[in-house]
C-alpha cells in the first residue's frame, strides 16, 4: 500500500449545545477547507444485558 500524507485533527465538542455546531464547522473549514461529507458515529449506551432491549432503553442510547 502506498504511503499517503494525511492531516488529522481531533476536537471535543458538546453537540447538545446548538451554539457549538456552527463554531465546530467553522473550525473544521479553516483547518481542512469545505466540508463535503459528514460521518456521524457518535452514540452512548450503557449495556446492561445481552438480551433484547425495550424501545425506551434503545431510545436512551442515542
Amino acid at each position: 500500500m502506498p504511503k499517503q500524507s494525511v492531516k488529522v485533527e481531533a476536537w471535543e465538542a458538546d453537540l447538545s449545545n446548538p451554539k457549538v455546531i456552527p463554531e465546530l464547522f467553522d473550525r473544521v473549514e479553516k483547518t481542512f477547507g469545505p466540508v463535503e461529507i459528514i460521518v456521524n458515529n457518535a452514540a452512548y449506551c450503557l449495556a446492561d444485558t445481552f438480551l433484547p432491549q425495550t424501545s425506551d432503553k434503545k431510545n436512551n442510547c442515542y
